[in-house]
């Protein structure tokens, strides 16, 4: 309720004030109503609104709100503070869903893009598992969170909401400015095996329209007014909060689901030794190196994830931030300018979508001033090379160490041999190659980039 506004400030007519929001094909369509005619139209005051996070209510308390990412948006950070805090969530009527930071199999058991490359879709059970537990914490505000659910199509979008709560979904997402995302993205297509370079991979999702993968990859999630729009056919705008990812306040993220959860302030700590630790861009080149290799040496896509992503990559994340040069890659100077005009037309598209908006969208304009091009990639340290080099003989040594106990285990007993048969003298011929394992193929490629790497750099 408030008070009517049909007479001149110093005056009112006493008369109890209704401000309503009603659906319409177009959006939202929001007034103040007194004695049964409209006083005050506020559709277009709505359009793009922005707020403070302290200023967000908090959604009804048999509520669900689904966080859709996108991926590398502080995701996993958000998603680790939410799984350690699951006994203070309960404590204030909310319950965070899983048994895990993301329940990653339930959106591929959907079919929705993201799990690894190879794998079939899990067993559709684990959807259903999810929408069970969701359904049985009734009465409590509920929490879904996976940044796969930023590449649904409008048709499982659909499926999402509708087994997660229909209409009472509330869906958030978070916008991170495009030359801050594009790095982290190259980083993630590096780990998973990519040898192209920054700039020859800017080339393919920087142009305009292409059946690339890595550009479906990129856009599908994070062309914001389509994500947007496929969300809101569902929800609606008023069920839809965006919030744009801003570098100076970290606490931004966590301060907004406090707020949207009706958790206290400070509950949701975030977790650096539990975030998602990014590599460095020197750090990123000695995988790629490490990717150039594995794929000169025809390595099965199983052996590479085990000696690359699984060991080499985890090691690099163990180790120190390293303090020197430039942490990722800059922009080439061509694609400044392209990079400048997708940015405003988020921005525009954005502010036209009735939405609700926590920061300020301007933050997603690239600066007049970025970050300069003629920059170098800063030296790999010796003891990096030495310890990625070390985890990969180790993973091949395991391995191998595997193979000969399971040979051993199938070894029959012996048996007593056949009398002798004398052959006549062989001809002379040449020795038989003995096949090469993919194990000494890695640990001979991982020599190899040793090798390279120390030419390189002394």
């Amino acid at each position: 309720m408030t008070s009517c506004t049909s007479r001149p400030a110093d005056e009112t007519c006493g008369h109890a004030a209704i401000r309503i929001a009603l659906r319409a094909p177009g959006g939202v369509a929001e007034a103040v109503i007194c004695s049964g005619r409209v006083i005050a139209d506020l559709t277009s005051a709505n359009e793009g609104c922005a707020v403070p996070a302290s200023d967000i209510s908090a959604i009804p308390k048999a509520g669900r709100l689904v966080h859709i990412g996108p991926h590398k948006t502080g995701s996993t950070a958000i998603q680790v503070a939410l799984h350690q805090a699951r006994g203070e969530l309960a404590e204030h009527g909310a319950h965070y869903v899983g048994d895990r930071a993301r329940p990653k199999r339930a959106g591929w058991a959907l079919g929705i893009a993201g799990s690894p490359a190879g794998t079939p879709d899990p067993p559709i059970e684990h959807w259903h598992q999810l929408v069970r537990e969701v359904e049985q914490a009734a009465g409590r505000r509920v929490c879904v969170s996976n940044e796969d659910f930023g590449r649904a199509t409008p048709e499982q979008v659909q499926k999402v909401v509708a087994g997660l709560g229909g209409e009472t979904v509330h869906v958030v997402a978070v916008a991170r400015r495009l030359d801050h995302f594009l790095p982290s993205q190259w980083q993630e297509r590096v780990k998973a095996g990519q040898v192209k370079s920054y700039e020859e991979w800017l080339e393919v999702v920087l142009a305009p329209e292409s059946n690339a993968w890595d550009w479906n990859n990129v856009w599908r999630a994070h062309d914001l007014e389509a994500l947007t729009r496929r969300w809101t056919a569902e929800v609606g705008p008023e069920s839809f909060t965006l919030i744009v990812s801003d570098d100076t306040d970290r606490g931004l993220l966590p301060r907004t689901f406090e707020q949207l959860l009706g958790l206290p302030v400070g509950l949701l700590a975030l977790d650096p030794d539990r975030s998602n630790r990014g590599l460095s861009w020197s750090e990123v080149e000695l995988v790629r190196s490490l990717n150039k290799a594995s794929r000169a040496a025809r390595w099965p896509r199983e052996v590479h994830a085990g000696f690359v992503k699984r060991r080499v990559v985890r090691t690099l994340q163990s180790l120190p931030r390293s303090e020197l040069g430039a942490r990722t890659p800059p922009l080439p100077a061509w694609a400044v300018d392209r990079v400048r005009e997708l940015s405003d037309a988020r921005v525009a598209s954005l502010a036209g979508l009735g939405i609700r908006v926590v920061g300020d969208l301007e933050l997603l304009r690239l600066p007049a001033t970025p970050d300069a091009a003629a920059v170098d990639c800063p030296p790999i340290s010796v003891e990096m090379a030495a310890r990625a080099i070390e985890s990969v003989i180790s993973e091949a040594s395991k391995s191998q160490k595997a193979r000969n106990r399971a040979g051993r285990q199938s070894v029959p007993a012996p048996v007593a041999p056949p009398a002798p048969i004398v052959p006549p003298d062989p001809l002379p011929s040449r020795p038989e190659l003995q096949p090469v394992s993919p194990t000494t193929r890695a640990v001979a490629g991982a020599r190899r980039v040793g090798r390279r790497l120390r030419s390189r750099h002394g």
